[in-house]
């Protein structure tokens, strides 16, 4: 019995289900044997062995050459380099592992482990090669051999889209559509007819989970089935293109294409940043239908839009999320070499962005001309500029725009309150004397140094403040600042005394100055030298306004910072690309919890894991209030490298920036309070005093201070003076304190901020192709631009993404009709839908596609018309039954694998659709939309470094959509129906039919739960049996059973009611999990 079954050998399953999981294939989900050889074999052969073993070489050692696949089955002077004779691991392998002393390819160095498991898994696949001739010797392969545009003009792919007509039919009655006369034509020519069409069950519930992933309800059926007007399917399918689910299910989809993932994998598998905003930006695009070419421009572009498209509801920056797809790839946290590291991730970047939105294999030209493709090694190296001169950024989502508003009010009211404080003066300014309070406070305190120092009390205060005409509060301060060990008192004590000492220190700085060289400067009135600027905590340019913090009272004028608002701002400030010539970058600044790093070579894993980048970072900077300079060292291994700065500030830090230097020196130490005492200094005889001259800079600054003209040291000392409560401003006091309690009202209201993953405007970036693909052999200088094939447009990335989705450009338009096509019908009418290149298959009816291609863009690149346009025609509402006319034979003969579409193509459900129909069916389906990923529920099987908490094994009920996906701990059921790995872009899932599928459905406590529960629903219900049965058939299926199922159900039931003693819920949910195993459950008609 089932109940007998599952009970008992569930952890027997569970076993075998992790192991037909950990078995997998020799090539992934997502790869190709081309896709993997030309980005994981051809490259390393060509850095690390054509010098010796290829064409090119001067003498070929061992007489082995490996830049055919001939050659190499061949071997040398030893024999066959890949075949394994007696059970021995073939020569190549062996050489590779370094592991006999007698034979080490390469000589020098040892390749990586990763590197070798490729080759491994080369070897064991059968050594794919592409099909070219063999390389003649003393022939090096030159540009001449590569004729770009005779390709063009040769595949189809290249061609213009020129929209055809529909063909005209006698028969009508079957064309519902424009695109069924072009599908009926062609069926016509061969003599075959389409099938009839399906019954209102099996289309409505068809048509459910392709636009949303759900199954129809019972009711929703009955509605339908009621509808006996002339839009009855219309309305179905305007309603399903309005639901908020059509985007979960259409976003999941796009998630195939740019390897969506929620860690970076590898060893340790650390985390990327919010990746779930991208997520929910994909949902709401879809849902809003936004303009297929707008979508496409906002990923390669949206952070260089002038006016993005904000938020409907909550007007915070949509366009700049969608540049998040760039950065879901792998990433390692310790490469000996980040130059290749950053190659290869660009690598990864190119493949997805050609694959999604071109249906070209770009990353083939990474070490050469496209073997097949019109795309040269230039192409893609120019494409590749543009990742190398542009930025990646934790970029702070506006809400409702509250923190711009709350930044513009504060500003506004400091800008305001210091034209108060000039126009006013004197408010106690100009008679303001600090050496008064410190004699007055001296005599409090120490009894002018004839005493131990004491706090006094508030009478004694009160007291000598109202003899001496000053205010009682401030004079406390100063008491406070000099008693004890305060800085103030320890400069009173020692300032004649170190006087020399701090000109010596001086002296010192001097000299730093002299033997370094100035990177960037804020003198000027905006961010010195193209530094970029993102998020609420750093202006745009520097503006006068006094800022709520007391440290930065007065803005310095020859510094720029995020200086000028209270907590619960964010910002993130980027220098521009620096070459690095030195061994250390140093930064003048004045911080508190600052993220400070380098970000080197694109690399940014620094922050997880130090490990080879330790001097490049500092996670929470601060200088105690003081001017000094942070060092970032370490750098003497990455001469010639580029890197970028990078400042970023969160919550209740605060940072003010006065330049950038490198040089090869140690940098000035911490030495407090030194550019004040450097101020403060005037002379070294005994007459100098710490009260006088504070007066004579004070006055400086006063008078400065009503036209702006201060220096950034007087205003350093005003700040520190401020910030200790040591001025009397007069009747500004209050102005001040009202100022002040007005910025903290508005920063307790703002929000918590949000943030995503995006794409920064970096630098412009002239980069080189690198000959054979290694960073280390530099060739032509290159710069950002377009395809050769497509119009080689220069410009920036927003040039490039407009570029794309011209009208001239005959492919984004035809790879994303294929796409809706394939997604609607199991299959493309270019069924190698993520390559529309020579290696990958032609279109099936060439003209259907054109057709698509062109309405798509007439009508607005509107994806939701489009797939309206297929779910109401003739092609989409057939059976998947043939017509019975058709002859079995000619079929088998002229289209055997339906690609003519003469029925509809029988298909499994996706494994997020299976997953979430089990929680709709059992009432546990939170429908909830949006926010942070629940965590993936990890069995005893998923063990590994990088593994977080567990989430509950339903997860937490929620779609599919929203369950995070781990690289190192992707959900066993979603990969056993075939959710792909989240490597490279995956347009066609695998559709497999392994054991595996089985053992889940029958073992998987998730599936044994959810059965439970809606066993548990079904129970409730008042009715007869007979009438649950037929309620939870339909539920499963779509359909009412016939009388005969009926009635072998209730036999079912009756032997497991004996088994467990009654009827009760648990019998209920054996019999849905009897249904829950059939192929229908899981299965379109």
């Amino acid at each position: 019995m089932l109940g007998d079954i599952f009970l008992n050998a569930q952890s027997k399953s569970l076993l075998l289900l992790g192991c037909f999981l950990a078995s997998g294939v020799l090539w992934s989900a997502e790869e190709t044997g081309l896709a993997f050889f030309e980005s994981k074999i051809r490259p390393v052969l060509a850095e690390k062995c054509y010098d010796c073993h290829s064409a090119q070489s001067k003498k070929v050692k061992g007489g082995l050459r490996l830049d055919h696949i001939s050659l190499i089955k061949k071997g040398g002077d030893t024999g066959s380099a890949i075949e394994s004779i007696d059970g021995l691991e073939p020569l190549l392998l062996e050489a590779l592992s370094h592991e006999n002393p007698d034979l080490e390819m390469p000589p020098k160095e040892k390749l990586p482990a990763s590197v070798l498991a490729d080759f491994k898994r080369w070897v064991e696949g059968g050594t794919f090669w592409p099909d070219e001739p063999v390389p003649a010797m003393g022939s090096a392969v030159t540009r001449s051999s590569f004729d770009l545009e005779k390709r063009r003009k040769e595949h189809w792919c290249w061609r213009p889209i020129v929209k055809p007509n529909p063909p005209t039919l006698k028969q009508k009655d079957s064309i519902l559509k424009p695109l069924d006369s072009f599908i009926q034509s062609a069926l016509s020519e061969k003599g075959i007819l389409p099938s009839e069409p399906a019954d209102r069950r099996t289309w409505i519930r068809r048509v459910y989970f392709d636009l949303i992933g759900l199954p129809p309800s019972p009711d929703e059926i009955g509605a339908f089935l009621d509808d006996s007007s002339p839009d009855a399917f219309e309305k179905v399918v305007d309603k399903l293109l309005a639901s908020p689910h059509f985007g979960e299910k259409w976003a999941r989809h796009w998630m195939d294409l740019v390897r969506y993932a929620e860690t970076c994998g590898h060893e340790f598998d650390y985390p990327l940043e919010h990746p779930h905003e991208y997520r929910d930006y994909l949902i709401r695009a879809f849902n809003d239908d936004l303009p297929y070419d707008q979508l496409l421009i906002e990923h390669v572009a949206g952070d260089l839009l002038e006016k993005p498209r904000l938020n409907a509801q909550s007007k915070f920056n949509e366009s700049i999320i969608g540049t998040g797809y760039w950065f879901f790839h792998e990433a390692v946290h310790a490469p000996t070499d980040p130059k290749q590291d950053n190659a290869d991730r660009i690598e990864n970047q190119l493949d997805v962005f050609g694959k999604t939105f071109l249906g070209l294999t770009i990353g083939c030209a990474r070490c050469h001309d496209h073997k097949f493709d019109a795309i040269s090694d230039e192409d893609y190296y120019s494409l590749a500029a543009y990742m190398q001169g542009s930025t990646r950024q934790e970029y702070p989502l506006d809400l409702d725009q509250k923190h711009e508003q709350a930044k513009r009010e504060i500003s506004d009211s400091g800008r305001k309150l210091l034209d108060e404080l000039r126009s006013d003066a004197p408010l106690g300014l100009s008679s303001f004397k600090p050496s008064d309070y410190l004699k007055a406070a001296d005599e409090l305190v120490s009894g002018g140094g004839k005493k131990p120092a004491t706090l006094p009390g508030s009478k004694e205060v009160q007291s000598l403040a109202g003899d001496k005409g000053l205010n009682p509060e401030v004079l406390m301060e100063w008491c406070r600042n000099l008693s004890g060990k305060a800085k103030l008192g320890d400069w009173n004590r020692k300032f004649t005394k170190e006087s020399k000492a701090w000109k010596d220190r001086i002296e010192h700085d001097r000299n730093f100055i002299k033997n370094t060289r100035e990177l960037s400067n804020f003198s000027s009135p905006s961010p010195s030298d193209d530094w970029k600027v993102s998020g609420h905590s750093f202006p745009a340019k520097k503006t006068e306004f006094l800022s709520p913090k007391p440290s930065f009272f007065i803005p310095s004028p020859d510094r720029f910072g995020a200086t000028v608002l209270p907590n619960r701002f964010s910002g993130n400030l980027r220098s521009p690309l620096y070459v690095l010539e030195e061994d250390r970058i140093y930064v003048r600044l004045r911080a508190e919890k600052v993220f400070v790093r380098l970000v080197l070579d694109n690399f940014h894993m620094a922050k997880y894991n130090s490990l080879l980048f330790r001097g490049t970072l500092h996670k929470n900077a601060s200088t105690k209030g003081q001017l000094s300079w942070l060092s970032v060292s370490g750098l003497n291994k990455y001469k010639g490298h580029k890197g970028y700065l990078e400042i970023i500030g969160k919550g209740s830090s605060f940072v003010e920036i006065e330049q950038v230097r490198t040089g090869s020196i140690g940098a000035p130490g911490p030495h407090e309070f030194h550019s004040l005492r450097a101020l403060l200094v005037k002379g070294t005889g005994p007459e100098d005093t710490l009260g006088s001259n504070l007066d004579e800079v004070f006055a400086e600054f006063s008078t400065g201070f009503k036209s702006g003209k201060f220096s950034q040291e007087q205003a350093d000392l005003v700040n520190w003076l401020e910030q200790k409560k040591l001025i009397d401003w007069g009747d500004g006091l209050s102005r001040i304190a009202q100022f002040r309690a007005k910025a903290l009202t508005i920063e307790k209201a703002l929000p918590k901020e949000r943030y995503a993953t995006t794409m920064g405007r970096g630098t412009d970036y002239e980069g080189y192709v690198y000959v054979r693909g290694s960073h280390r052999k530099q060739g032509d200088k290159v710069k950002g631009r377009n395809l050769t094939a497509l119009g080689s447009q220069k410009g920036d990335r927003l040039t490039l993404a407009k570029s794309l989705v011209g009208k001239d450009n005959p492919l984004v338009s035809r790879v994303m009709a294929n796409r809706l096509w394939h997604y609607m019908f199991g299959r493309g009418i270019v069924p190698t839908t993520d390559d529309f290149g020579p290696m990958g298959q032609g279109p099936s009816n060439p003209k259907l596609l054109d057709w698509l291609a062109g309405d798509f863009m007439e009508n607005g690149w509107s994806v939701k018309r489009m797939i309206r346009e297929i779910a109401l025609s003739y092609t989409y509402r057939q059976s998947s039954k043939s017509n019975s006319a058709n002859s079995s034979a000619k079929i088998d003969e002229l289209d055997p694998d339906n690609a003519g579409l003469y029925r509809m193509p029988v298909r499994r459900i996706t494994s997020e659709a299976i997953r979430d129909s089990l929680l709709a069916h059992s009432g546990r389906l939170d429908r909830k939309m949006f926010g942070p990923s629940v965590a993936v529920h990890r069995t005893a099987f998923m063990t590994g470094r990088g593994g977080r908490g567990s989430g509950p094994a339903d997860g937490a009920g929620r779609r599919s959509v929203y369950g995070s996906v781990y690289r190192n701990f992707l959900s066993p059921f979603m990969l056993a129906f075939d959710q792909p790995a989240p490597f490279g872009t995956k347009g066609r899932r695998t559709v497999s039919n392994v054991p595996a599928q089985s053992l889940a459905l029958l073992n998987d406590p998730f599936v044994v739960d959810q059965c439970n529960l809606w066993g548990k629903k079904i129970h409730q219900l008042k009715a007869p049996v007979r009438e649950k049965i037929s309620k939870m058939h339909e539920q499963a299926f779509g359909s009412l059973p016939e009388a005969e199922k009926v009635a072998r159900f209730v036999a079912f039931m009756d032997r497991q009611s004996s088994l467990r003693g009654k009827m009760d819920e648990q019998v209920w949910g054996d019999l849905a999990h009897v249904f829950v195993n059939s192929k229908n459950f899981i299965y379109l008609k």
